[in-house]
């Protein structure tokens, strides 16, 4: 019998049910079956060539020491000028938008803090926030997946330290509109020690309503906004693992300090690839979202 002692703070924290889903289906596939899975987040295209080819000439051109902990300062500032009046100083490289997450909640959140997620959600936030010692406050599912503000106002308190949202949302699809950005924005305004968290990952791939980032919607809250995302849907760069996180400086400057404790940074062979994504040819993003596009109107016609 072993004697390791497990921590108690995993007790509150599993293996994300979509991976194991996505494992299991590995399995049966590996067994022969003809399998598709709908569980995992992935798009099924391969990485295009031009950001393959960026990778293998890093690893030619030996970038394969150690990367700076908050990322290589060219891709920290490629990703900045997607977002107005923000520097290198505003954005953290992680491996993987869910490492940034985590980043996040393990700089800012202490014991009892309350993270208030919107459902319904992505099954791994609420395991990250319990990692790192917070409380989820979840709102139901309301009004076709809208964020229900009085139900917001009535949940906000002084232990709230973050709204985390996703839009467009994983699952439901539901992309949150302009003036829905101003009345989450309002009701945060009288608590000021809670921060609006906005995962962004899923921004390219979108059909009828406009996307709109938190950033570019509430500009008067900028200095309370973290925003993540990263390269793994856009680009079908999954496997790559490199996420972001764009945020005021002081923020990004205690991620880095956790981020330095995890990995010590992203991988700078990824780190290139991601670089050649984000700054190169961008029809195959609109390519693959017609794909998907096309996808579901035929899954829906049919329904």
């Amino acid at each position: 019998m072993s004697n390791c002692q497990i921590a108690s703070r995993l007790g509150a924290v599993k293996i994300s049910d979509i991976v194991l889903m996505a494992e299991t289906a590995r399995l049966r596939r590996a067994e022969g079956y003809d399998i598709i899975s709908l569980g995992i987040g992935e798009p099924d295209f391969n990485t295009a060539d031009h950001i393959n080819e960026a990778a293998i000439r890093a690893i030619h051109a030996h970038e394969t020491k150690y990367p700076p902990i908050a990322g290589k300062p060219e891709l920290r500032e490629a990703v900045a000028t997607r977002y107005e009046n923000t520097t290198a100083d505003h954005v953290l490289v992680s491996t993987g938008s869910k490492y940034t997450l985590l980043n996040a909640f393990l700089a800012t959140i202490n014991p009892g803090d309350e993270v208030i997620i919107p459902a319904p959600y992505w099954t791994s936030y609420s395991d990250i926030v319990a990692l790192a010692g917070g409380r989820v406050i979840t709102l139901p599912a309301e009004d076709n997946f809208a964020v229900n503000i009085d139900t917001l106002k009535k949940n906000l308190s002084p232990r709230t330290r973050w709204l985390l949202v996703n839009s467009p949302s994983n699952p439901s699809g539901y992309v949150i509109s302009k003036d829905e950005w101003q009345e989450i924005g309002d009701a945060l305004k009288d608590y000021p020690q809670c921060g609006l968290m906005s995962d962004e990952v899923y921004e390219h791939i979108i059909y009828e309503d406009p996307f709109i980032s938190a950033y570019d919607a509430l500009p008067e809250l900028r200095e309370r906004i973290l925003i993540t995302n990263g390269v793994s849907k856009a680009y079908a760069m999954t496997g790559w693992r490199v996420g972001f996180g764009i945020g005021n400086p002081q923020l990004i400057k205690a991620m880095k300090t956790t981020q330095a404790q995890g990995t010590s940074g992203t991988c700078s062979i990824a780190q290139a690839a991601a670089l050649a994504a984000i700054t190169g040819p961008q029809n195959i993003v609109e390519d693959m979202r017609q794909n998907f596009m096309a996808r579901r109107d035929f899954v829906l016609e049919r329904l």
